[in-house]
C-alpha cells in the first residue's frame, strides 16, 4: 500500500523524505528499493512467520485459557542507513569468493554495484558488466573493465537486447555475481522485466560459478518472468535474519548459503 501512496505523493509534487516522511509495514522487495532510491523513508520487515504462534493462541483459547494481551513479534525497521550497512556486509562477504586473476561479471542493481565498491581497488582481476553505473564507478580503477555493450535500458541502468546476449555467448567467466527481485524455492530466480530475464540467462550459461546475492526481503518472492530454476545456481548470500523455513527449502536444493 505505501507503493501506492509513493506514487500519489510524487504525482502530487511532494518531495519524500523533505516535504513528507512515507513509512511502509510491508518489508517487500520493491520497498528496499525504493528507499535506497529515496522514495520511501523506511519500511518495516513484517514477519509472515507466526502461524504457529497463532494457532497456539487459537488453541489456548478453544481450551478455555486466557491468551495473553500482549505477545511481541519480532520485527525490523528498514530505513536508508542500515540498508546500506546492511548490502555493504554482503558485498564485503562476496570478496571472499574472488582471487588473483579471477574474471567477474556483476550483474546490475544496488546490491550489484555495492559488490564493485569493493572491487575498486583489486589488482589483476577482470571485471565484466552491462550496468551504466558499474562502468562509470569502476572506469578509473585498478580492475580490468570489459562493457557488455547492447541498448540501453533506462529501468535496469544496463545495456541488453541481442547485442549483448551474443556478445556474453563469447566469454566464460570464473564467477558471476547475480542478483533478482526474488527467489523461490519452487521457482527459481525471477524479475518483472522480460528483456532483463533473458540478459540474465545468458550470463548465468557463461559462468563456470553463480553466486546469488538477494536480500532478505525477496526470499520467497516470484515475478512475472523467471530466469532460473535453483538448480543453476551454486551458492546464494543473503541476510542473517532471512526466513528459516525459505533458507531450509533452498539448502534442500543443493544450494550452499550464507548469511551475513
Amino acid at each position: 500500500m505505501a507503493l501506492g501512496v509513493q506514487t500519489a505523493i510524487e504525482a502530487a509534487g511532494l518531495k519524500i523524505n523533505e516535504d513528507i516522511y512515507l513509512i511502509g509495514i510491508d518489508g517487500m522487495a520493491e520497498a528496499l528499493d525504493a528507499i535506497s532510491e529515496g522514495r520511501m523513508s523506511c519500511t518495516v520487515t513484517n514477519s509472515p512467520n507466526t502461524a504457529d504462534l497463532n494457532f497456539d493462541i487459537m488453541e489456548a483459547a478453544i481450551n478455555g485459557e486466557t491468551p495473553a494481551t500482549y505477545i511481541p513479534v519480532e520485527d525490523v525497521l528498514i530505513d536508508s542507513d542500515n540498508y546500506v550497512e546492511e548490502k555493504t556486509r554482503l558485498a564485503s562477504f562476496c570478496t571472499n569468493f574472488i582471487t588473483e586473476g579471477s574474471s567477474i561479471c556483476l550483474d546490475t542493481g544496488t546490491t550489484a554495484y555495492a559488490i564493485a565498491e569493493q572491487l575498486k581497488e583489486h589488482q589483476n582481476i577482470t571485471v565484466s558488466t552491462q550496468s551504466l553505473s558499474i562502468m562509470q564507478l569502476l572506469a578509473s580503477s585498478s580492475v580490468q573493465l570489459i562493457s557488455i555493450p547492447g541498448i540501453y535500458h533506462k529501468v535496469s541502468d544496463a545495456f541488453l537486447g541481442q547485442i549483448s546476449y551474443t556478445f556474453i555467448k563469447d566469454y566464460q567467466y570464473d564467477i558471476l555475481f547475480l542478483t533478482a527481485k526474488g527467489i523461490d524455492a519452487e521457482f527459481g530466480i525471477s524479475v518483472p522485466d522480460v528483456l532483463e530475464a533473458e540478459n540474465k540467462k545468458a550470463l548465468i550459461e557463461s559462468a563456470k560459478k553463480v553466486i546469488a546475492v538477494i536480500d532478505k526481503g525477496k526470499l520467497g518472492q516470484r515475478f512475472f518472468s523467471k530466469v532460473a530454476p535453483l538448480s543453476k545456481i551454486d551458492v546464494l548470500v543473503t541476510n542473517e535474519g532471512a526466513d528459516p523455513d525459505i533458507i531450509n527449502q533452498i539448502k534442500e536444493a543443493g544450494i550452499d548459503v550464507y548469511l551475513n
